[in-house]
């Protein structure tokens, strides 16, 4: 079976077992674990309207999983192996994309988990700034903004998730006088934080489509 899983829906398909797993040892109505379990896997087959015979199948695993935190190990390790991994761009297409930055920070690949990477963000800390890059109909497209070195707990424009939260200052689409808008949003500082908590691609391209600037 080839990898089918792309690294949101790993996100979704983690809470749901965790979800099936952690109400059998707090739950003692079975029908009450029954229902959870039901709309668990009902939440999962939802992200996937076309799998396979094979890939339901290893979908559905959840469903015969007890109290055992071994066994949810086990189970995720398994999907997480189906998962599609960020594809890593070249050096000359980051710098392609951001052709206007001066000495561009080169992420270090080799130290990121890209099966957890729906987009991929990293921070220079030295000149305040934050990069995002994701694909667009297979295209890479990137955004640079400042960030701001202040971390607070609020909730995250991209993901939606309850994070660290800092400003992050990017110019966005034109004003009616032509001037660029300066968009402030408050995401994840970390966008590993981000990526392993997000579950739609809906919040993460409304996101882009707000603050991307117009070419």
């Amino acid at each position: 079976m080839t990898k089918f899983i792309k690294p949101y829906q790993y996100n979704i398909i983690e809470e749901q077992a965790i979800t099936i797993t952690t109400s059998q040892r707090s739950v003692n109505d079975t029908q009450t674990v029954a229902t959870l379990k039901a709309l668990a896997i009902e939440k999962i087959m939802a992200e996937f309207p076309e799998a396979t015979a094979e890939q339901k199948e290893l979908l559905k695993e959840p469903l015969n999983l007890g109290k055992a935190q071994r066994d949810l190990e086990r189970y995720l390790m398994k999907v997480k192996t189906y998962v599609i991994p960020f594809k890593v761009p070249s050096d000359k297409g980051l710098q392609k994309v951001f052709a206007k930055t001066k000495k561009l920070s080169i992420p270090k690949w080799e130290e990121v988990d890209l099966a957890h990477q729906t987009f991929y963000g990293w921070n220079d800390s030295g000149k305040q700034r934050k990069y995002l890059i994701s694909y667009q109909d297979d295209k890479l497209v990137g955004l640079e903004g400042t960030l701001s070195p202040d971390v607070k707990k609020g909730i995250c424009a991209i993901c939606h998730g309850t994070s660290g939260v800092s400003l992050f200052m990017a110019k966005g689409k034109v004003s009616k006088e032509g001037n660029y808008l300066t968009k402030g949003n408050y995401i994840c500082h970390n966008s590993d934080t981000c990526n392993r908590q997000l579950q739609s691609l809906d919040e993460l391209a409304r996101f882009l489509k707000i603050v991307t600037p117009k070419k």
